[in-house]
């Protein structure tokens, strides 16, 4: 077995939630693929906590199959997501 350093998702979320908070914006909407662990695992710990504060989550999942970097969104998505 070799160390495994991940990301925690969660406190992604969070950060993500305090930080569009402290700005005062009160709509939300999620950019992500569905099936791929670090966008489901993000968008579960930010709708989670919109919740639990009263707000709502819009969700938008690309469904281009060319893959997805949830480091690097490319024009193409974000076009995708604008039109959306």
């Amino acid at each position: 077995k070799y160390p495994v350093v991940r990301v925690d998702n969660d406190a992604v979320g969070k950060m993500a939630w305090d930080y569009l908070r402290s700005l005062g914006l009160g709509n939300f909407a999620y950019m992500g693929k569905r099936g791929v662990l670090v966008s489901d695992e993000r968008e579960a710990a930010f709708r989670r906590i919109a919740e639990h504060h009263g707000f709502a989550t819009h969700i938008y999942h690309d469904e281009d199959e060319r893959g997805f970097n949830p480091y690097f969104f490319s024009w193409p998505f974000c076009h995708r997501a604008v039109q959306w």
